[in-house]
């Protein structure tokens, strides 16, 4: 016979194969991955939208300094009133309809958003105010 400690050794190996989990099925597998690659590729497209979105903004700021540097001289201070400004009336604008509204009536250049900026045309502001009134 075996002695109580080979005996309490082989039921503590029996009970710890037990506590092993079988092995998993194709099945198994695929569902593992689809639920890994769903939840991986969400957050994936969540960051690179936020890092896309950033990048697009740092770029379209810059070229705007670079533009107005070589059309009109802005240095330094008068371009971080530009930017600054910029970011006030982003803010103040709930939607694009309110923004291309706003440069319509102010400005006088109608943007048609889905289309490049350099097919922005030339339009008669709706609405007098003192810019447009100081510019005639």
């Amino acid at each position: 016979m075996a002695s109580r400690s080979k005996k309490r050794k082989a039921l503590e190996v029996h009970n710890t194969m037990k506590q092993i989990s079988k092995p998993m099925t194709i099945m198994d597998v695929d569902a593992a991955y689809r639920k890994g690659f769903a939840e991986g590729y969400e957050a994936g497209r969540e960051e690179g939208f936020k890092q896309s979105a950033m990048m697009t903004i740092q770029r379209t700021y810059g070229a705007i300094l670079c533009a107005a540097h070589e059309l009109f001289g802005f240095g330094q201070d008068r371009g971080v009133r530009l930017l600054n400004r910029m970011h006030e009336v982003l803010v103040e604008m709930l939607t694009d309809e309110e923004l291309a509204q706003r440069v319509l009536d102010e400005v006088g250049v109608e943007i048609d958003w889905g289309q490049p900026i350099d097919l922005a045309q030339p339009k008669e502001p709706l609405r007098k105010n003192k810019h447009t009134e100081e510019a005639r």
